[in-house]
């Protein structure tokens, strides 16, 4: 239904949350939501005290509604697609 990437790099507590996807039928079900809090999860496991990310503009919300916050407002493309990073401490 969906997939989400952890990267850790070595000797940092800030880990990356990386293609997030969901497929069609299992968007506005929470999927995103779930995927976001299990990786959270693991990445606690590991050390880690932050979680960033690049999002695309038009899903910023469902990053802010999992508690991430813009970093920059500027943004920046990837592939032809805008994007804003963002992050968040994990507590």
């Amino acid at each position: 239904m969906g997939t989400v990437r952890l990267v850790y790099p070595p000797a940092s507590a800030t880990f990356k949350l990386g293609r997030l996807a969901v497929r069609k039928q299992g968007r506005g079900k929470g999927t995103a939501q779930k995927l976001i809090a299990a990786l959270e999860g693991a990445a606690k496991e590991m050390g880690a005290t932050e979680v960033y990310s690049g999002s695309q503009v038009p899903v910023r919300p469902l990053y802010e509604k999992a508690g991430y916050q813009v970093v920059d407002d500027e943004g920046y493309l990837d592939e032809g697609q805008p994007h804003v990073m963002m992050i968040k401490t994990l507590t």
